[in-house]
């Protein structure tokens, strides 16, 4: 019985020291502990229901100092995710990166003093598009910032939308601003042109400069600007 009970725990403990699984990317012999960043994911009402599989994927870069094991989480994400707009997608990506950052960085159990472990990207798929957004590691200094790459190509942040749609409302309304202006103009040179049959460039340029610099108050090259933008266009 004596026998039994030590051939058991000895069981056992071969059970606990083998817990883990292997990642793509990492040596046969690795095992890691992911558990937690999947449970993380498929136990989240607000995520599980976008989620079809976790898997993870690793890469190993050696250099002469350390060895460093670098993990992504890869999610396969059903046909409603992509129904969500980019800035959702970023809302609901960056909700994943945080509760993945609350876990505990794996670890590597081996010898070598060298090994360095992060966590690197998550990585939201589907048929049509690849979503990937930064995991910030354990170490500041090798942080990202929390940005949304969408197929390789595009870089989704919400502020830098703002900001591009910021500077496109200004943009819109100096344009609408300076037609204001230009339509202002137009209707000076023909009162006192008669429509442009007494017009005489010396003269009446600068009357209408002077009227437009005193309503809009801007500078009369600035009006003079204006004006023969816009009339090139036409």
């Amino acid at each position: 019985m004596k026998k039994l009970l030590l051939t058991l725990l000895a069981f056992s403990i071969v059970l606990v020291g083998c817990s883990g699984e292997t990642v793509k990317g990492f040596p046969d012999t690795v095992l890691i502990d992911v558990d937690d960043y999947r449970t993380a994911l498929n136990d989240n009402k607000e995520f599980s229901k976008y989620v079809e599989e976790v898997k993870f994927i690793g890469e190993v870069d050696e250099n002469i100092s350390t060895l460093n094991y670098f993990l992504d989480v890869v999610v396969k994400a059903n046909n409603d995710f992509e129904s969500l707009s980019k800035e959702d997608i970023y809302h609901l990506m960056f909700s994943m990166v945080k509760e993945i950052e609350d876990e505990p960085t794996f670890e590597i159990e081996d010898t070598d003093t060298r090994n360095l472990t992060f966590l690197r990207n998550l990585v939201l798929s589907t048929s049509d598009n690849n979503y990937v957004m930064g995991i910030k590691h354990y170490k500041e200094e090798y942080s990202y910032k929390y940005e949304l790459v969408i197929n390789d190509s595009e870089v989704y942040r919400p502020e830098k939308e703002q900001e591009l749609n910021l500077k496109a409302n200004a943009t819109e309304q100096k344009e609408a601003e300076e037609r204001k202006i230009y339509n202002y103009m137009e209707s000076k040179y023909n009162e006192i042109t008669n429509n442009g049959a007494d017009y005489i460039p010396e003269i009446h340029d600068p009357m209408v400069d002077k009227m437009v610099s005193k309503k809009f108050d801007i500078t009369e090259n600035e009006a003079n600007r204006i004006y023969l933008e816009f009339k090139l266009d036409y």
